[in-house]
């Protein structure tokens, strides 16, 4: 799957360029519908071939190469796994890409003037690679959590050995404390271990910031430690990050993955409605914040969005104005968010598209 910056990077250069873009859902239960995709997928074809009736004959014939290109990628083909989907963009040239989806976005087809770019910004919100790290006071280990597989990057080991406070003989005596200027044995020795733990989480730390970019941050083990090390990370990935589960034994990579997804989109869905509300409670014409379809669209031609938030309901009833933000968007370097879930109510009451701006933009209604 693509990153959002690559996905920005093939809408910009075939924003000129027919292109047919295909979703397909993945398998469902009902073995009878197991061909289900087939028959969404021709009637998607039907419709878009009625569309361009009349289009010329050099743009109908390129319909019709890229038909025949999906067609043979698709021979032998079987739907990917139920809750997945499958993405292909195409032209009369070639295939530009295609790939697997870590979510299903239904089945759309289209034939346009570039990509069909907003389901695919929808299945990053959930593709995009989180970190996980299994942290205790021995050691930890982080993984990077992708397309449902979690891959070990890195592991480190407390320098100094675990276990009972060291004693002068070989058989302590009941009550026995070996002093060193006021202080037990024992009180020597959990210090070693604070430090060492001090020491583990900075080594962690370290290469979590150089890891994380603008992903989450999930940790699991001990909530001591993983506080340790979300105490050193940079603030903006430290906000991305949050300690899950006590865990106490090893664990697989499927509950690994399970764990990480979760927490993300916990975490996700926590920032975005904080988002929205700050949008909401934006003060008109004073704020750097665009709430509802013309506000929105003014600022985007103002050049002045910096996030832009848009609902699948929106989407759905306005698909041609929703490529056209998504893509605008993408021509101003800005962040495109399709968001579902515990966001989704915040952002129907601001009318299903909302937007973060770089600068209030005065004499409208902007807020």
């Amino acid at each position: 799957m693509l990153t959002y910056d690559a996905v920005m990077a093939l809408g910009r250069a075939l924003r000129d360029t027919d292109v047919l873009s295909v979703y397909i859902a993945g398998a469902r239960d009902d073995l009878a519908q197991h061909r289900a995709w087939r028959v969404d997928l021709e009637h998607g074809l039907a419709d878009q071939r009625r569309r361009f009736v009349d289009a010329s004959a050099a743009r109908r014939e390129a319909f019709d190469t890229a038909v025949r290109q999906l067609e043979a990628m698709l021979t032998d083909w079987s739907p990917p796994p139920r809750g997945r989907g499958w993405v292909a963009f195409i032209t009369a040239d070639g295939v530009a890409h295609a790939d697997a989806l870590p979510t299903s976005v239904g089945t759309h087809v289209a034939w346009r003037r570039g990509v069909l770019a907003a389901p695919y910004v929808k299945a990053l919100e959930v593709g995009m690679p989180v970190l996980c790290a299994r942290v205790d006071a021995r050691s930890a280990t982080l993984y990077r959590v992708h397309d449902d597989d979690a891959t070990a990057i890195e592991s480190w080991a407390n320098d100094r050995p675990a276990g009972e406070a060291p004693h002068l003989g070989d058989v302590p005596r009941t009550g026995f404390h070996a002093g060193t200027r006021g202080r037990t044995a024992h009180d020597a020795f959990e210090r070693s271990q604070r430090e060492a733990a001090v020491q583990l989480a900075a080594r962690v730390a370290e290469r979590i910031a150089r890891e994380a970019g603008s992903g989450w941050v999930v940790f699991a083990g001990t909530e001591r430690v993983a506080q340790l090390v979300i105490d050193r990370l940079p603030p903006a990935v430290a906000a991305r990050a949050r300690f899950a589960v006590p865990l106490h034994e090893e664990v697989n990579a499927r509950r690994l993955v399970d764990l990480s997804m979760r927490t993300a989109a916990e975490l996700r869905d926590a920032e975005y409605v904080a988002r929205l509300r700050a949008i909401e409670d934006a003060p008109i014409g004073r704020g750097k914040a665009a709430r509802g379809d013309v506000d929105t669209t003014r600022a985007l031609e103002h050049g002045q969005v910096d996030e832009l938030f848009l609902s699948p309901r929106f989407v759905d009833a306005h698909p041609d104005a929703s490529e056209l933000a998504v893509h605008t968007a993408f021509d101003q370097g800005a962040r495109v968010h399709v968001v579902d879930g515990a966001c989704a109510p915040a952002l129907e009451r601001l009318g299903g598209i909302a937007a973060v701006l770089r600068y209030p933009m005065a004499g409208t209604g902007v807020a």
